[in-house]
């Protein structure tokens, strides 16, 4: 079993992974290669399964707890439906296991405010 921390820089936001690659392997190459532009996706991670299905990973967890003000659970249950196309389970079942998500907390105090001449 690996262990993964995926974070993103600009919003100080990361996402805990485990995968037991052996039994995930399949699931992950085929979740790569689900998405338009895998390939250069692929080039890009020089042929790293693995890396590019952490960062599509990571984009689709931050895009569901944006959409539905998710926590992990709810992030986890997202995936678990089976109504995310292109995904598979992340409860470990497959091999591969949510183990952590940061919360979003934007405080108004980190928006700056312009007043635009026009």
């Amino acid at each position: 079993m690996k262990k993964f921390k995926i974070t993103h820089d600009w919003l100080t936001w990361e996402l805990e992974v485990e995968i037991d690659e052996a039994k995930a392997q399949p699931a992950i190459k085929e979740m790569v290669e689900f998405w338009m532009g895998w390939e250069n996706a692929l080039d890009e991670n020089e042929g790293d399964y693995t890396k590019t299905f952490l960062q599509n990973l990571a984009r689709e967890c931050i895009t569901i707890a944006i959409a539905n003000n998710f926590n992990m659970r709810g992030i986890i249950s997202a995936f678990n439906d089976g109504k995310r196309e292109g995904w598979t389970p992340m409860d470990g079942s497959q091999g591969i296991k949510i183990t952590g998500v940061d919360l979003y907390n934007f405080e108004r105090s980190e928006f700056s405010i312009e007043e635009v001449q026009s």
